[in-house]
């Protein structure tokens, strides 16, 4: 099988990545953190 220099490419740079680390430049999201808790969670965790 052939790899072409795009598949090569790709595979190094992991672009899929990109949009969270977009976000994390942005400020909306971070890099190390807590999960969010699940919204079913919401009532037993009302104050």
């Amino acid at each position: 099988m052939r790899t072409t220099k795009l598949w090569a490419f790709l595979h190094r740079t992991s672009p899929a990545e990109l949009p969270q680390f977009i976000n994390v430049l942005g400020g909306s999201i971070s890099i190390v953190g807590p999960w969010p808790h699940v919204v079913a969670h919401n009532e037993e965790y009302r104050v």
